[in-house]
């Protein structure tokens, strides 16, 4: 479970997604290198980090892309496929949940263990641009 110890941020000057550890100082949001291993990065780059766009790994995979707080996903129940829900990825505090269209939640855990019943896809972040 060492993705659930990742971070991905925007980087400040140029918008690119990064993922790495997490680090605060002097007011500002770094990530230090991309697949980061606690103590391991000394001669890795800093990425000055847009602060809103942190969020971190859940730990679980969606068709092998790690899914991280802030992400949208769509999800299909396979016995009924006209059912499609989109929700975003959120932590309440206590566990991380999916906060459906409707302001309904359901546990991001319970949607991993009977996965074998839904489609799941990720199809943005909250941080995402609109396109007009």
């Amino acid at each position: 479970m060492k993705d659930r110890y990742l971070f991905r941020g925007k980087r400040v000057d140029n918008g690119e997604w990064v993922t790495g550890s997490l680090i605060y100082h002097d007011n500002i949001v770094d990530i230090h290198c991309e697949s980061a291993q606690v103590g391991v990065c000394k001669s890795a780059p800093f990425y000055a980090i847009i602060p809103e766009t942190v969020g971190q790994c859940t730990g679980k995979k969606v068709k092998d892309t790690l899914v991280f707080e802030n992400d949208t996903l769509k999800i299909k129940r396979l016995d009924e496929p006209k059912m499609i829900s989109e929700g975003i990825v959120l932590w309440d505090g206590y566990s991380w949940q999916v906060e459906l269209e409707d302001g309904s939640n359901v546990s991001l855990g319970y949607l991993f263990i009977n996965i074998k019943n839904y489609d799941i896809e990720i199809i943005g972040t909250i941080h995402d641009e609109v396109q007009s």
